[in-house]
């Protein structure tokens, strides 16, 4: 059938939808008709498109297309259909087993030094650790993010400066059996561990951040010198080498099969992360926080070294040159207050004063002098910040690829990050998208959903009432691996913006 066929089909084919419609084994193809159809950041929309889902994957898409007989319609029609947005760093605390820190032969430290080191000193380094293997029962049923138009999430560990493999969580609601789409696709870590988790006492080694560069160059010393040692001794009857998790789960980094995603925020960090790299070529690096990786966007350029940003800035600095809509010379007060009286409240004001004795004058010190901020210093501040906030675009302009990630903060932190970053750090909409759809899966070697609407691609899908991560965009349908989610209830709950009310009027 057409979509063209029959005027009078299509107001049954298009019927109401319910909050959240679950996709069950043998459900009916999916068709979003009459969308404008984003195919992928940079492209042309398509006008008038529709996207037919089958099984949790994108069937086709275009204009015109045939109808199955069986096919659920939903109308599309006034909205602008993208990409489900993609978080590439949800690290969140999981529910891990404790493990000793010290995982060695203990030594006589009276003895003369040793040219071995048999105890292992494993305190923050945690690279065996799965998020696959102990997401909660409810780790997909996230409506907040949904809200924000995310179908998908990289759920990290966090709390170690190696913390273990993140996994790729499709938001359906789902069990995590059945929304877990991929497994152990990065090995997130953080050099900024020199605050340490919660089992971390500051008088232990390593306690600053040259002690934690020499802890992360020995352990990946330690299992390059193992997998040498297994290619030597392949084969050999009665070599059995060392069973260490630890060692085992870092072989595929070191490889460059699965990337090392290593949190960094300031220069002097992002420095030390491409040192590390220096000294293991094979390493695939990832930064992530990245707030001043812009410092050096030609070196990863170079090295085609990407960032996970988290487009944290903090509260904007006061700006002292900007002009103050206070203050406007012949502003008046309301009528009886203090430097806005009617001639009626000076007289009123007058007798009362006459009326009543004057209180004895008090004698007071010299007021304590404060000078405040200097100017130079309050500039400063915000070109500083002002500067990171522009950071992101300057990233984009070098070739660096940038997505953008939560790190386990709310979503609307994350939206309204990005809305800084547009609006004063002067992000182009088309990499603002990029950033939260394609982007992800171009970093990670491939260890992501695609992230545009293409035959093939997984059905993760986001329909926004205006332009795309706009101000006055709201998400009004979702689509998450054939799970139908329909905010139209929601939207009809929301308080109307202030130009919305002008309108109204």
């Amino acid at each position: 059938m057409s979509v063209r066929c029959a005027s009078w089909i299509l107001p049954l084919l298009l019927a109401p939808l319910a909050a959240a419609q679950p996709a069950q084994a043998g459900d009916p193809p999916l068709a979003l008709v009459g969308a404008r159809v984003i195919v992928r950041p940079g492209q042309l929309p398509l006008e008038d498109a529709t996207v037919l889902v089958r099984g949790g994957r994108i069937e086709a898409v275009g204009a015109g297309l045939e109808l199955p007989f069986d096919a659920r319609g939903v109308d599309c029609r006034g909205l602008t259909l993208t990409a489900g947005l993609l978080d590439a760093a949800d690290e969140r605390d999981l529910p891990f087993a404790p493990r000793a820190t010290e995982q060695g032969r203990p030594y006589a430290a009276g003895r003369d030094v040793q040219a071995a080191m048999p105890l292992a000193e494993r305190l923050g380094l945690a690279p065996e650790r799965r998020a696959a293997l102990v997401l909660p029962q409810d780790a997909s049923a996230r409506d907040a993010q949904r809200k924000a138009g995310f179908a998908a999430a990289l759920v990290a560990p966090r709390g170690e400066a190696l913390s273990g493999f993140a996994s790729w969580l499709a938001l359906s609601g789902r069990p995590p059996r059945e929304a877990l789409m991929d497994a152990d696709v990065a090995q997130f870590g953080s050099l900024l561990w020199r605050s340490g988790p919660e089992n971390y006492a500051g008088d232990s080694y390593p306690a600053t951040l040259m002690g934690l560069m020499a802890d992360l160059r020995q352990i990946l010393l330690d299992a390059q010198w193992q997998g040498t040692l297994r290619t030597r001794h392949a084969g050999e009857a009665g070599w059995r080498g060392v069973d260490d998790p630890s060692l085992q789960a870092l072989a595929p980094l070191l490889a460059g099969e699965v990337p090392l995603v290593l949190r960094a925020r300031e220069e002097e960090d992002v420095r030390l992360a491409l040192g590390l790299a220096d000294q293991f070529p094979g390493l695939h690096l990832v930064l992530s926080g990245g707030t001043e990786a812009w410092h050096v966007a030609d070196e990863l350029a170079r090295r085609h070294v990407g960032v996970i940003h988290d487009l944290d800035f903090g509260k904007e600095p006061e700006d002292p040159d900007a002009k103050s809509g206070s203050g406007k010379p012949g502003a008046a007060g309301k009528p009886g207050e203090r430097g806005g009286e009617g001639a009626a409240g000076e007289s009123e004001q007058g007798e009362a004063a006459a009326a009543k004795p004057e209180p004895a004058a008090e004698v007071a010190g010299p007021a304590p002098f404060d000078p405040g901020e200097p100017l130079a210093l309050k500039r400063d501040r915000h070109r500083r910040w002002l500067e990171d906030v522009q950071g992101v675009a300057e990233l984009r302009r070098k070739g660096v690829a940038v997505a953008f990630g939560s790190f386990g903060r709310d979503p609307d932190k994350l939206s309204e990050g990005l809305r800084t970053a547009m609006e004063k750090g002067g992000l182009s909409a088309e990499d603002a998208l990029a950033g939260l759809t394609t982007a992800p899966a171009a970093l990670l070697g491939g260890h992501a959903p695609q992230g545009e609407i293409a035959a093939g691609a997984p059905a993760l899908l986001t329909a926004w009432t205006a332009e795309p991560l706009s101000k006055d965009a709201r998400v009004r349908l979702l689509v998450v691996d054939g799970v139908l989610f329909d905010r139209s209830v929601d939207l009809a709950g929301e308080k109307p913006a202030k130009d919305e009310k002008k309108d109204e009027k």
